[in-house]
């Protein structure tokens, strides 16, 4: 039995979800009214997912499995929440970005879309806008380009030159995603 159906078409394209039953895992009862969606792709029939009252999934992002949507979050573009992944307060999960597990994302959103890269040695990650987290070291973009850190982290750290190789790899290829990469030059104070 589907666990929900789609009100008429608001002006803006969008469309609110109702319930059909209760969903008792998210506190859901039938009759309840759900957000904002374009469009049955956006969210399961299948799973206890949902999207709360204030929140929009449309585009072609969609929400599954036992994800939530909720205060004024937005999921759009051909972003994918799931697992039991959660986003909420003014969060904005757009392009092509992946919120699973147990992630949480909230506040205001990202000028890119989250990245990590698992399967080398170091995880490598976008933490901020201007950040990016290479194993458990989080540093400017600006930090990232300075030639003089990178010889420093195999003095100090005992990394070989193949490996600071496969991060500098790495490095680039999320920096060039990032729109800040090109504006991040390092300051004296991180050398």
């Amino acid at each position: 039995m589907n666990k929900y159906k789609l009100s008429k078409k608001r002006k803006d394209g969008l469309r609110r979800i109702i319930a059909l039953r209760d969903i008792p895992s998210t506190g859901v009862e039938k009759g309840d009214l759900g957000g904002l969606l374009k469009k049955y792709h956006n969210l399961s029939q299948k799973g206890d997912c949902w999207i709360y009252r204030h929140a929009r999934v449309f585009g072609y992002a969609q929400v599954f499995e036992h994800a939530q949507v909720y205060e004024q979050a937005w999921v759009y573009g051909h972003a994918r929440v799931h697992g039991q992944a959660q986003v909420f307060e003014d969060a904005r999960v757009h392009g092509y970005a992946r919120v699973y597990g147990h992630a949480r994302v909230y506040g205001g959103s990202w000028t890119c879309t989250p990245l990590q890269i698992i399967g080398g040695k170091f995880t490598v990650q976008v933490s901020s806008p201007t950040e990016i987290s290479i194993g458990c070291q989080t540093r400017t973009v600006g930090w990232w380009r300075n030639e003089e850190n990178w010889a420093e982290m195999v003095e100090d750290e005992s990394i070989t030159n193949e490996e600071v190789e496969e991060l500098r790899d790495a490095f680039e290829y999320v920096a060039k995603r990032m729109r800040t990469a090109t504006v991040n030059q390092p300051k004296e104070n991180e050398k």
